[in-house]
């Protein structure tokens, strides 16, 4: 309803009580959304030198060369040779990966504040703005951990080969994802985990690893009773520290791989996040104030959860406020080539799939 002035009644005149609904209504229902995935890449277990090297800050993007040597498989090495060999006759060359971002490929959510929403409300309008921007950087944070999740779902590389190829537990199937069985005769199967385990043994990965997936994933390990099973923030170096691994079910990731069964497991260190942002670099920054012009402001904001920075731009335009929050990330993974091809390691990067073959259903289906 309106009133003759023609604004909403609401912010006409402050009531004689106005609050937060967080601060008048505890429900117990908390909004946070889970998303464990994008918390652990954030995080700094995870974090690695190689994404200061490509964003080295100032608004400055490069492009990253990683060369690296795979290693000598045993193939290479000849017996009962010449001593001393005057001749070398096997080349071992290096390989290149490159690595950059594109500030263009970003998420973005912006807001208008009209000139009277925080004049006719009962709160100063510092802090009214402060909370709309705050409100749109939550809901910026979950397009993030989407993007983020979904990347790094994309990244996965293969088991090594000494891991038994075929359909059986805890071998190689199709896409070089490994078949897991969960239970056996109606009760929880306990070669799940050690299959999954060894499996991991053979391929490289350190004992502190995170498995995320599924509904199904989430399940069985609450049946375990052991390890994490986390539907909220995650403390990435007490999980560790007690169990080893932690075991989450992240939503995003099942929706990324498509299947409430699959599920991955990561190596702290070996996806990265990159995250571009422009703030400070204004080109006008120093002929108008460090970025603030009479009716414009260009600066950068953190996420509270992700640790990440965020582009803000604000204009006034005759009183009325525009703001854009500007999310620029990208997850990188190692090269699938770090191992020759003849190597059981061939093809491995510090990512890898499974899918319980006992429990599961493509994600929207129902089950």
């Amino acid at each position: 309803m309106a009133t003759p002035s023609g604004y909403p009644a609401l912010l006409q005149a402050c009531p004689n009580l106005q609050d937060t609904i967080d601060n008048q209504w505890s429900t117990g229902i908390t909004p946070m959304e889970a998303a464990p995935l994008a918390e652990f890449l954030t995080s700094a277990a995870n974090r690695r030198n190689i994404t200061q090297s490509i964003l080295p800050g100032a608004g400055k993007v490069r492009s990253m060369n990683v060369v690296y040597t795979p290693r000598l498989i045993e193939s290479v090495v000849k017996r009962n040779q010449p001593n001393p060999k005057c001749t070398a006759d096997t080349v071992i060359g290096e390989n290149v990966a490159t690595y950059t971002i594109d500030p263009t490929k970003n998420l973005q959510v912006d807001l208008l504040i009209g000139i009277d929403d925080a004049q006719l409300s009962c709160e100063d309008s510092a802090s009214y703005v402060a909370r709309r921007i705050a409100h749109a950087i939550s809901g910026l944070d979950l397009a993030v951990a989407t993007e983020i999740t979904a990347q790094a779902a994309a990244l996965v590389g293969n088991w090594s080969s000494n891991v038994p190829s075929g359909s059986g537990n805890g071998e190689i199937g199709a896409g070089d994802i490994m078949n897991v069985v969960s239970t056996v005769n109606n009760a929880v199967n306990p070669r799940a985990w050690t299959a999954i385990r060894n499996g991991l043994d053979d391929s490289g990965f350190p004992g502190d690893v995170l498995v995320a997936g599924g509904r199904c994933l989430r399940d069985i390990f609450q049946m375990y009773q052991a390890g994490c099973c986390s539907t909220q923030g995650i403390d990435l170096g007490s999980i560790f520290e007690k169990f080893g691994y932690a075991a989450v079910y992240d939503q995003r990731l099942q929706a990324a791989l498509g299947n409430t069964g699959e599920f991955q497991v990561y190596a702290p260190g070996a996806v990265q996040v990159l995250n571009f942002h422009r703030g400070g670099s204004n080109p006008w920054g120093t002929v108008l104030s460090g970025g603030r012009g009479y009716n414009y402001m260009m600066t950068t904001v953190a996420s509270p959860r992700f640790g990440l920075t965020y582009d803000l731009n604000a204009s006034d335009n005759c009183g009325n406020l525009s703001v854009s929050i500007t999310a620029t990330v990208k997850a990188i993974g190692l090269p699938n080539d770090l191992y020759v091809a003849g190597d059981h390691m061939h093809g491995v990067t510090g990512v890898v799939g499974g899918k319980f073959t006992d429990c599961g259903s493509d994600v929207g289906s129902g089950s």
